[in-house]
């Protein structure tokens, strides 16, 4: 069943800093995410959830970005999973990483907050991902509140462990972003257990 209400799933490529030329895959429907951060370019979450679920029809998805790859005259340098929301609810995100490594038209990238790594099918879904972005943010649960507004039962110390778990395990690229808010999560001592936090995650 399509769900995407018309809403398109492809969207790009566009340039990015971090990953050249990219061409956007979301699974997701504006806004759905666990968290909603006082920073983001979205705007404010309106589907605030930490429940997984099949928010669009994988197979489509799929379709749109063969259909999009066809019209490009060179191939994006990433496919990225990103768009209207957080890319691991998706129950089915394993299948989709899957179909778009079997296009061979670019490697796969997943933009994350990384705060259902704490779940062991999260997890295991990104393994086949060739490089994972999470975010962190906070490495306290007041500054977590404070900058991530986490949808309620969410704690930052499941948050770091899932991240840990993640990176232990991961042979893809790992590349962590951290955003400084001024007044928010930049205190000097705030710097310092992020820096901690982010050694015990030790990504590239």
């Amino acid at each position: 069943m399509n769900i995407s209400g018309g809403h398109q799933a492809v969207f790009g490529p566009v340039p990015s800093r971090r990953l050249g030329l990219s061409l956007g895959v979301d699974l997701l429907l504006p806004k759905t995410c666990p968290l909603d951060c006082i920073y983001c370019e979205l705007g404010r979450t309106t589907t605030h959830t930490a429940r997984r679920a099949v928010f669009r029809d994988v197979d489509e998805v799929l379709s749109q970005v063969r259909a999009r790859l066809a019209e490009l005259a060179a191939p994006p340098d990433f496919l990225t999973l990103a768009g209207s929301g957080e890319p691991t609810l998706h129950l089915e995100l394993g299948r989709a990483i899957a179909g778009l490594k079997e296009m061979e038209a670019a490697p796969v990238a997943v933009l994350t907050n990384g705060v259902l790594l704490s779940d062991p099918q999260v997890r295991s879904d990104l393994m086949a991902a060739d490089v994972v972005i999470p975010s962190l943010d906070a490495d306290d649960q007041a500054v977590f509140q404070k900058i991530n507004r986490p949808v309620s039962g969410l704690e930052i110390s499941e948050v770091l462990a899932g991240l840990q778990a993640f990176a232990a395990d991961y042979q893809g690229r790992l590349w962590l972003e951290i955003l400084l808010v001024a007044g928010v999560n930049d205190s000097p001592e705030h710097l310092e257990a992020l820096g901690e936090a982010a050694r015990a995650i030790a990504p590239e």
